[in-house]
């Protein structure tokens, strides 16, 4: 998962249109060997290689070259084949933040943010609501992204460090029966 979110952020590894560019395997700074140096994977970059083709998340073309199928390692794009370490990654990290927000002790301590909105449309509506929850998330992400990455390095004067992210997410919590 690591692998894909980078290849999707950092610039060495982006073509002129800002997606994840076509990577030869091995060779200089824009390969696939270096963007999986760029996150420290310790196995081997065909290794990762294979488990990306596996998923359906890259293919390697004609050229040799690896090009990304997906924005990320959840799904592959044959359906339903799950990561499930992203997965539970995900889930994880939102469970924690229900765990904190309803077991905090005190009132200095702050709740974290969490957020969720809901209401009954049409269903004709659904596509359209799932393509604006797309591109607005996919900017708030953005955003969000560049914020880590400009401060990935900081030192921590504790010596103290936390993996913290935030997701989005389109929710359909399935069909209601028909209003008359």
């Amino acid at each position: 998962m690591e692998v894909m979110c980078r290849w999707r952020r950092d610039r060495q590894f982006l073509d002129h249109s800002g997606l994840p560019g076509r990577l030869p395997v091995t060779g200089g700074g824009g390969s696939f060997e270096a963007l999986c140096d760029s996150v420290g994977v310790t196995s081997n970059c065909e290794s990762v290689l294979a488990t990306l083709k596996d998923f359906g998340a890259v293919e390697v073309d004609a050229d040799g070259c690896v090009r990304a199928l997906t924005p990320t390692f959840l799904l592959g794009n044959r359906g339903g084949e799950l990561a499930v370490d992203g997965v539970l990654k995900q889930l994880a990290g939102f469970l924690r933040v229900v765990d904190h927000n309803t077991n905090r002790d005190g009132d200095d301590v702050l709740p974290r943010f969490e957020r969720m909105c809901t209401v009954a449309i049409a269903a004709e509506l659904l596509p359209v609501f799932e393509r604006t929850v797309r591109e607005r998330g996919q900017e708030f992400i953005d955003g969000l992204d560049e914020w880590l990455e400009r401060h990935r390095n900081a030192v921590s004067s504790s010596g103290t460090y936390a993996e913290v992210g935030a997701g989005a997410y389109f929710v359909d919590l399935g069909n209601l029966p028909r209003r008359n």
